[in-house]
């Protein structure tokens, strides 16, 4: 039996040794959607939104935020009226967090929803008697992680989605994918912030990132690479500020895959990149799939001369 205790120990001390990331302890506040920001236009009408559905986004982004293994989420039960409260006073006055509770947690979650818009778009198709029917939806999503020590907003990002997509289910069910669409981009965010993408692995002609599907990167993401430097301290608080970067090149997702992607150097040269360098996010170029064909149209146009 002290074998087997033994081995379980050596074993959880290797798995944190490679990993190497701290798992930090989460508070998610309730995410405010006001009510006069959600639009439900043609097609939604009939649906009522209102505290469950508030409450409902709240579990799917929670849902997606454990799900990510990257955190901790302290139990919704720990969190005491008393303790948002103060929480968003001394926040708001950008004093320091006199409070250390939410269930010993290390950082808040605090989020708004300030633009929610659903609606069914019926498009006549050009030169025929079909109608194309599509949901559109447009959510944005402020975000921010706060340090419940400190008071320091590590995390402040804005999520926007765009979906427009055939009408194949129902307005509730495409609601729901808008809404997970929504809380999957702002938790890769917030991952982003705790856990800056590194450099894993390079080959003769690929750099490989320790980022997959959770990443919310998309082929033609484009992301800088930066080499780390001498740690930057507070002189008067010693607290740690950051490191200094250095900008090496640019790389281009081409494949993402479970845990990790695949980049083509775009900017730079690979012999100056290592493994553990710091990637971010620069800007992205979503692939656009062609047009499908419509009724009366051609692969190979006429071309008049």
């Amino acid at each position: 039996m002290k074998k087997v205790v033994g081995f379980l120990i050596m074993f959880l001390g290797y798995s944190l040794c490679v990993t190497g990331e701290e798992i930090y302890k989460l508070a998610v506040l309730d995410i405010l959607i006001p009510y006069n920001v959600v639009n439900l236009k043609q097609g939604f009408e009939h649906i009522n939104w209102g505290v469950e559905k508030e409450r409902h986004f709240n579990t799917i982004f929670i849902t997606v935020l454990s799900n990510s293994k990257k955190f901790s989420v302290v139990e919704r039960e720990v969190l005491s009226d008393i303790n948002k409260e103060r929480f968003f006073s001394e926040l708001s006055r950008g004093e320091k967090i006199t409070d250390p509770g939410f269930g010993s947690a290390d950082y808040c979650i605090v989020g708004e929803i300030t633009k929610l818009v659903a609606e069914e778009v019926v498009t006549q198709i050009p030169y025929s008697n079909f109608v194309k029917e599509e949901f559109r939806g447009e959510v944005e999503f402020l975000v921010r992680m706060v340090s419940v020590r400190t008071g320091e907003i590590v995390v402040a990002r804005s999520v926007s989605v765009n979906k427009l997509v055939p009408k194949t289910s129902s307005p509730e069910g495409f609601l729901d994918d808008l809404m997970k669409e929504t809380a999957e981009n702002a938790v890769a965010l917030i991952i982003e912030g705790a856990y800056p993408s590194k450099i894993a692995h390079i080959d003769a002609n690929f750099v490989y990132i320790n980022r997959g599907r959770d990443s919310g990167y998309k082929v033609g993401t484009l992301l800088g690479i930066y080499a780390l430097g001498k740690e930057i301290v507070d002189p008067d608080t010693k607290r740690k500020l950051g490191y200094e970067e250095s900008f090496v090149g640019k790389v281009e997702i081409v494949e993402i895959m479970s845990k990790m992607s695949k980049a083509k150097v775009v900017e730079g040269s690979i012999e100056n990149m290592k493994v553990g360098m710091v990637c971010k996010v620069e800007e992205a170029k979503p692939y656009v799939p062609p047009k499908p064909l419509t009724p009366g149209s051609s692969p190979n146009p006429v071309k008049w001369e």
